[in-house]
């Protein structure tokens, strides 16, 4: 791409020529410099020939422009450029060569002369606005997620310490519980595999379900163990993802896990007791997958305040799901802590896509390819890649008119 082509365009009238703008404001552009540096403190001590400069971080950029607005309705166009120039506070300079730009106009002259008739100049000097940044507490929402999360997981496994038992039964319980182990595990393997894991991680996330599968008959015999293990390989979920966001996609199929069971009929102790087992092997499951999925959603990055949005819903929903059945159980004190899970992930989700991009939705009225797109929506052809992932676009040399997009907006 030609340097003339990379350089800001803004609309004189009904077209877009090289420039500059100002709150709006458009104007031709002359020149323009940039002043940078370091700011420095000179020491220079009493009989020593070495002076000591000491560094105090980077200066404030100073951008300076001439520029002007010419043309039959120049007066009309000097006008409006100085009542932008005139209005308070930091504004948006669109600058030629840089870009948009956040700053604070601290001077500018204006001149007109009658030998240059139609014709009004500009000497701008611009500095960058900065932030007037203030030290604040703020909670680690992520970390709170994480706390929660663990608690919760404390409580499941005691919750189903509690209800499952083989311990006196008749042998076609201990049999029906080493099955319905082997489900799990198998249910776990689908789980993992949805999150696109390969390699070793993946070698080892399969030789543990092995090992929990061949020790099932004496896991189903000690229930603090069984929950140990299937938690554990529940957490392997959560880092055996190839990209961001399929540990969620993974562990989203433990949400529906119990849900086509066969229901057993209780007429028999032992037929009360198998199904006891069952419902305390899917509380478990089902409890420690909305937890891990919790801290996955935790340390993920959603691109947008929508995405974040959708997902801190759908996980606020699954844990109130847990919360709802744990409850209607009469086990109160696991119910409380899966609920806080369920209170930190929203605060989390919220307050992190708080301060993310909105999605909007754009048609274009004709194929164009995707750099001309991302200029003509951000002024910033480099997001041209961001689009096609988005919007999945066969090929970015043709993003097919009449099609409603997803794209990212500040507004």
């Amino acid at each position: 791409m030609a340097w003339r082509d990379q350089l800001r365009k803004v609309r004189f009238g009904n077209r877009d020529l090289v420039g500059a703008s100002w709150r709006g404001a458009p104007f031709f552009v002359d020149a323009a410099d940039l002043e940078v540096g370091r700011r420095q403190a000179r020491h220079e001590y009493p009989q020593r020939d070495i002076p000591y400069i000491e560094d105090l971080g980077r200066r404030a950029r100073e951008y300076r422009l001439e520029g002007y607005v010419i043309g039959d309705t120049y007066m009309a166009d000097r006008d409006r450029l100085i009542q932008a120039i005139e209005a308070p506070g930091p504004g948006t300079l669109v600058h030629p060569y840089l870009g948009t730009l956040t700053v604070t106009l601290t001077s500018c002259r204006v001149g007109e002369r009658t030998t240059e008739g139609r014709l009004a100049r500009f000497s701008f000097v611009f500095l960058e606005a900065g932030a007037n940044v203030v030290p604040v507490a703020e909670t680690d929402t992520g970390a709170a997620v994480e706390t929660a999360a663990a608690a919760a997981d404390a409580a499941l496994q005691a919750s189903f310490v509690r209800t499952f038992s083989v311990a006196g039964a008749p042998a076609f319980v201990e049999a029906a519980a080493v099955a319905r182990v082997d489900e799990v595990a198998t249910t776990l393997e689908t789980a993992g595999a949805r999150t696109g894991g390969s390699g070793s991680t993946w070698s080892r996330f399969r030789a543990g379900l092995r090992e929990l599968r061949e020790d099932a008959t004496g896991l189903v015999r000690e229930p603090k163990a069984l929950a140990e293990a299937v938690q554990a390989r529940i957490r392997e979920i959560q880092t055996l993802a190839s990209e961001e966001g399929l540990a969620l996609t993974g562990l989203t199929t433990l949400r529906r896990y119990g849900q086509d069971l066969a229901l057993i009929v209780q007429a028999t102790l032992g037929r009360i007791r198998e199904a006891a087992n069952d419902l305390g092997l899917r509380r478990l499951v089902r409890g420690s997958g909305a937890t891990t999925a919790a801290t996955a959603a935790a340390a993920s990055r959603p691109a947008s305040y929508d995405e974040a949005v959708r997902l801190r819903d759908d996980l606020a929903d699954w844990l109130d799901e847990v919360v709802v059945d744990l409850a209607d159980a009469g086990d109160d004190e696991t119910a409380a802590a899966v609920d806080a899970v369920r209170i930190a992930v929203v605060q989390d989700l919220t307050a992190r896509g708080g301060t993310l991009a909105r999605l909007r939705t754009v048609t274009p009225v004709v194929t164009l390819p995707a750099l001309v797109l991302a200029h003509q929506l951000y002024g910033d052809a480099t997001r041209a890649d961001e689009l096609v992932a988005r919007n999945r676009i066969r090929h970015p040399g043709f993003v097919p008119g009449g099609r409603a997009l997803e794209v990212l907006t500040d507004a």
